[in-house]
């Protein structure tokens, strides 16, 4: 898959604290397992593979055929979540 020549930022909330850390983890919708590695899946979450941006999962789940899953993204100090369903990617 190729890279785009362009690269998309998505500003996060400006906080006085500390930067906003956001993990990005690859789950099994129908067990709720995560992605460790291409062949491997946990219920661990912490032991879970944590991509670097948007094209890393996109290019991954691509690459290693992965289907059923969804992306969820975490907000780290919040504890905000949402579920991002990879399929229709």
């Amino acid at each position: 898959m190729a890279r785009p020549d362009f690269e998309v930022k998505i500003p996060l909330m400006e906080t006085k604290s500390a930067e906003r850390v956001i993990e990005r983890l690859v789950q099994q919708k129908q067990t709720g397992l995560y992605l460790k590695n291409p062949s491997e899946w946990t219920t661990d979450r912490e032991a879970a593979r944590r991509f670097e941006d948007l094209l890393s999962v996109l290019e991954a789940c691509h690459d290693w055929g992965l289907k059923g899953v969804q992306l969820l993204l975490k907000d780290v100090m919040s504890n905000f979540e949402i579920q991002l369903d990879l399929d229709a990617a």
